[in-house]
């Protein structure tokens, strides 16, 4: 009788205890093999994601770039290296001045460097606001000229036909009635390369409508600086010769 009570007994709790084991064996196979590939396919379906939106980046890049004109690019981007160059470039400093005043009917008659501007350390470089990439330094100028042609030097210096000028504290002296004396201090910026120029799928920058009017003004105003380098003449090698 008793097996025959322990039989029953299994009997009417067989279904609970068959529930149970698949209850068990389901939350096993859930928390080890199915919660591990959701996450697996969560991954990938992010990745695939990614990896679409990188192709349309690259397309429209490859787009872009298209529609570029390769050796007009090289020109410009040699116009603007001439306006702002990478360095500071001292040379480019006299001779965008010995430009300007010659066209402007000016007499230069005095520069005067900070100390320490010419080297290539940071000593005189005017620390550029904002963490803005730029760099300027500034340089003394003392001219005679009579006033129309001054006025046509001050004009002239932030045309972007030669390097950037941006005069300031000009102070003005009347030697006679038509010659004037002044003195004034340039500003002249350099913008170093940047060390990276992003990724591969990083979008091509877009110029805001003022930055695109003085890349345009700048395209028919600046002369392209020549890939040549400088011939200088050299001086006699014995000096009794």
């Amino acid at each position: 009788m008793k097996i025959n009570d322990l039989l029953s007994k299994l009997r009417e709790y067989q279904s609970f205890f068959i529930s149970s084991v698949i209850a068990v064996v389901l939350f096993w196979l859930f928390q080890n093999y199915l919660i591990p590939n959701g996450t697996k396919i969560g991954e990938m379906l992010t990745m695939q994601n990614d990896l679409i939106a990188k192709e349309k980046i690259l397309t429209k890049k490859l787009e872009d770039l298209g529609g570029l004109d390769e050796v007009e690019e090289l020109l410009l981007l040699r116009k603007v290296n001439a306006v702002i160059p990478q360095e500071k470039d001292i040379f480019s400093i006299f001779s965008g001045l010995d430009t300007q005043q010659a066209d402007a009917g000016v007499v230069i008659t005095q520069s005067d460097f900070t100390a320490g501007v010419v080297s290539t350390g940071s000593a005189a470089i005017v620390p550029a606001a904002d963490n803005k990439p730029y760099k300027s330094l500034d340089v003394s100028f003392a001219a005679i000229a009579n006033k129309e042609n001054f006025l046509t030097l001050l004009n002239n210096l932030e045309s972007f036909k030669t390097r950037l000028f941006i005069p300031h504290d000009v102070k003005i002296s009347f030697v006679s009635p038509d010659t004037l004396d002044t003195s004034f201090i340039l500003t002249t910026y350099y913008l170093p390369f940047p060390p990276q120029l992003g990724t591969l799928e990083t979008p091509l920058p877009q110029l805001s409508g003022q930055l695109a009017r003085i890349k345009d003004k700048i395209n028919q105003n600046a002369t392209a600086i020549s890939d040549a380098e400088p011939i200088f003449e050299k001086g006699k090698s014995n000096l009794f010769q």
